[in-house]
């Protein structure tokens, strides 16, 4: 019998649970993810956060990029752009790219997940780990330009590094434990969410095993202290909290789950109706020959139910620190929710390989399947590509007029996949109290305003624009993300008229001209 505080791995049960099923489990991983996820990478254009990354770790310089960073033009460390900067260098600034650190990041965590789960089961339920990550709403942002799917794989590498770093002689675990944690950080602030489920589970270990394993402990010190190095950053980064666009709400638990679980419920089920069949099949077993169905050590337990727990403690700090949440901050939690679904699986299998095996066949093919073009997750890329937009604006209005984007987040991707003659006729009319006023953040126009100079856009104040006497085309209404430009303007009178269509949205033109003179010049009094 096995000691509560024993933690190392379960005698193998059958033919997958050896270490060489091991290495074939992250190879059927491997097979199954690289091509899809390139393919679908190359269909999504840069969004509105990615064109961030774009032109920030565009900046050939460490000095460059923290420079920029000190604006709080965007709220990351700068470890996470000028890795971005040293990939791209290889690779191209192209959207496979600039989304490859992603893309490491994810299938980092699928394989950290595969050999953390086999340490205590077959090899197939490491599998099945891995493929639920894949099929969750979280794979999003394994194609994604920014550093969410890279904390989510040195989380996994932690909690990893964390398990095996059981024994003092475990050197090299701890140093990996150090690594991953101190990069997680460098990535996104909120990565020191990480710090509490491990530490917790730490202090249970050495409590269940009545010693202290220093290594581990100074490998937490090493990896908090990166932290220090960016406060002037931080300090900056939290001028946004006041009005960020998106402020933490206890309803985001419901939300997570909701987002980040529900593409994986029909595998699920289809592993409820497996379970409901291989039931009726089990055989008597004696307590002595039973195999053990809670299988880990009850410290390990602690650590991915406190990473289950990263999404409260998230929105606690958002709602006491920063101000701010996002439920992408909290990404790693879906390793919590990823976990807890294989356990029940082996405890519902008895820890039998062929349903399992069966199971993780469904996720495949529901991965492989939603990966088709207008299929599941991939349902909202198109809504990237603006090439209709600009085929409209070049041949469909008059050309010889500047064009407002009304809405911020459209303006800067359609500035961004434009060609040069018609960027010179886009603008976007930017004031933060008119924008506080009106949608209740200043986050775009702030942000559109510091990345101004790295990216060349053409931000204008407001005011210049309404003030002057020419006619301009706004495009971009009803806006889906922060627009007020219409709003205010028909609350000042500029005379504005419809002259056509674009998809759902409204070409206006304006003419600021024709106000009346009480009106004549906006922000005097």
């Amino acid at each position: 019998m096995r000691n509560r505080g024993s933690s190392g791995p379960a005698p193998p049960h059958d033919l997958l649970n050896t270490s060489t099923s091991l290495w074939l489990m992250i190879a059927w991983v491997t097979a199954i993810y690289w091509p899809v996820t390139f393919v679908v990478a190359t269909r999504k254009q840069f969004w509105n956060d990615e064109l961030f990354t774009y032109y920030i770790s565009a900046l050939d310089t460490f000095p460059r990029i923290w420079a920029a960073l000190l604006t709080a033009v965007d709220q990351n460390p700068p470890l996470f752009y000028w890795f971005t900067h040293r990939v791209t260098e290889a690779t191209g600034q192209n959207l496979i790219g600039l989304r490859l650190p992603a893309m490491l990041g994810f299938w980092l965590a699928a394989v950290c997940m595969i050999a953390f789960v086999s340490r205590h089961l077959p090899a197939v339920y490491g599998l099945l780990a891995a493929l639920i990550l894949l099929t969750s709403r979280a794979y999003w942002f394994a194609y994604e330009a920014r550093p969410y799917g890279m904390v989510l794989g040195l989380a996994a590498a932690a909690l990893l590094c964390w398990q095996r770093a059981d024994d003092l002689r475990t050197l090299w675990w701890s140093l990996g434990l150090a690594a991953s944690l101190g990069l997680a950080v460098s990535m996104h602030y909120y990565g020191v969410l990480l710090f509490v489920p491990l530490v917790i589970a730490e202090a249970f270990r050495s409590w269940v095993n009545k010693r202290l394993n220093w290594p581990v402990w100074l490998a937490f010190a090493a990896a908090a202290s990166c932290l220090l190095l960016y406060l002037p950053l931080i300090r900056s980064a939290r001028s946004y909290s006041g009005t960020f666009w998106s402020k933490p709400r206890w309803d985001s638990l419901i939300g997570f789950l909701m987002t980040f679980a529900s593409p994986a419920i029909p595998p699920l089920l289809g592993g409820a109706l497996l379970w409901a069949v291989f039931a009726n099949k089990k055989t008597a077993r004696t307590s002595a020959d039973a195999p053990g169905r809670w299988s880990f050590p009850s410290f390990e337990l602690v650590a991915v139910l406190g990473l289950s727990g990263i999404v409260p403690l998230a929105i606690l700090i958002g709602k006491f620190v920063t101000g701010a949440f996002v439920l992408r901050y909290a990404l790693a939690g879906v390793l919590g929710v990823t976990f807890l679904l294989v356990w029940m699986l082996a405890w519902a299998f008895d820890k039998r390989s062929t349903p399992a095996t069966v199971l993780a066949l469904l996720f495949s093919c529901a991965f492989l399947i939603r990966m088709v073009p207008g299929v599941g997750a991939t349902n909202g890329i198109s809504g990237y590509n603006h090439s209709g937009v600009i085929q409209v604006l070049e041949h469909g209005v008059p050309n010889d007029l500047p064009i407002a984007v009304a809405d911020p987040m459209l303006f800067f991707e359609l500035f961004h996949q434009s060609p040069a003659e018609l960027r010179s006729r886009l603008f976007y009319a930017a004031d933060p109290k008119i924008a506080i006023r009106r949608v209740g953040t200043d986050t775009m126009e702030r942000a559109l305003t510091d990345v101004r100079t790295i990216a060349s856009l053409p931000v204008k104040p407001f005011a210049s624009v309404v003030n002057s006497s020419q006619k301009f085309l706004i495009i971009g209404y009803p806006a889906v993300s922060f627009g007020w430009l219409v709003e205010e303007l028909t609350a000042l009178h500029v005379p504005m008229s419809v002259v056509g269509s674009l998809g759902q949205g409204l070409i206006l033109l304006a003419e600021p001209g024709r106000k009346e003179p009480r009106q004549a010049a906006l922000g005097n009094p």
